[in-house]
């Protein structure tokens, strides 16, 4: 999907370690997107929340007082002329 569609950027919940390693077998998006977090942060929580970014970003990372251990991941852009194409998976 991410291939095909070619987003540029991609929002996941529940990332799991397994789906981080089938991601990221994939040079092409290995190469292509920035990536938010911290990849062993998240693989030693279990599951987590990620994005996929092609363009230059900054993210935030909010934690929510709950017993999940949920958190917001938030990114900040700007770039003139310029519209996203914002994808949630």
């Amino acid at each position: 999907i991410i291939q095909k569609n070619d987003p540029d950027f991609v929002c996941f919940q529940e990332v799991t370690t397994n789906f981080i390693n089938l991601l990221f077998a994939n040079i092409n998006i290995r190469n292509k997107y920035k990536i938010s977090g911290n990849l062993i942060e998240i693989m030693s929580k279990g599951y987590d929340v990620l994005m996929l970014s092609k363009l230059n970003s900054k993210f935030y990372i909010v934690d929510f007082p709950s017993m999940m251990g949920r958190r917001l991941l938030l990114t900040e852009i700007f770039i003139p002329n310029f519209i996203p194409n914002f994808n949630n998976v």
